[in-house]
């Protein structure tokens, strides 16, 4: 038997993977390149690690938009109310 709060946490659910997709975590291109693949001599080059430095920045940057986002913090906080509200 489906209850309100199992209803409300699937709501809430959805929410937070639709919070996920429009800050774009789940839309984030493959960071493959294929001189990555072929191109690897075993040694580090500068421009290789220019290149993760700027993959690693703007991953921050979209961590720091996930949690400023005010649709995650709002799917958060109503699965945890509707887990609270199950056991009551």
């Amino acid at each position: 038997m489906v209850t309100f709060e199992d209803k409300l946490f699937m709501f809430f659910l959805a929410l937070l993977i639709v919070s996920l997709l429009v800050n774009g975590i789940g839309f984030s291109p493959s960071n493959w390149h294929k001189e990555d693949l072929n191109d690897f001599s075993g040694g580090f080059t500068d421009r290789h690690l220019a290149r993760k430095q700027a993959e690693f920045k703007g991953q921050d940057r979209k961590a720091k938009s996930l949690f400023r986002s005010y649709l995650f913090w709002i799917a958060i906080v109503g699965i945890v109310v509707s887990i609270g509200l199950s056991y009551v």
